[in-house]
């Protein structure tokens, strides 16, 4: 179904694909080997945890 709309721009996205977008393989390596199987109370220590995660990731 196409709309023909004055103002409505229609910009064609490329796919995803996690393999090259290198911030997903980030995420997945932190998700896997320091954020599974807790139960964290609040957002300061969701933030916490991931900035001390990605403190780990960078030495």
């Amino acid at each position: 179904m196409v709309y023909n709309l004055p103002n409505v721009s229609i910009i064609k996205l490329p796919p995803y694909s996690p393999e090259r977008n290198l911030i997903e393989q980030v995420w997945s390596w932190m998700s896997q080997h320091h954020l599974t199987n807790q139960a964290l109370e609040n957002y300061d220590e969701i933030v916490d945890k991931v900035c001390n995660t990605w403190n780990s990731f960078l030495k």
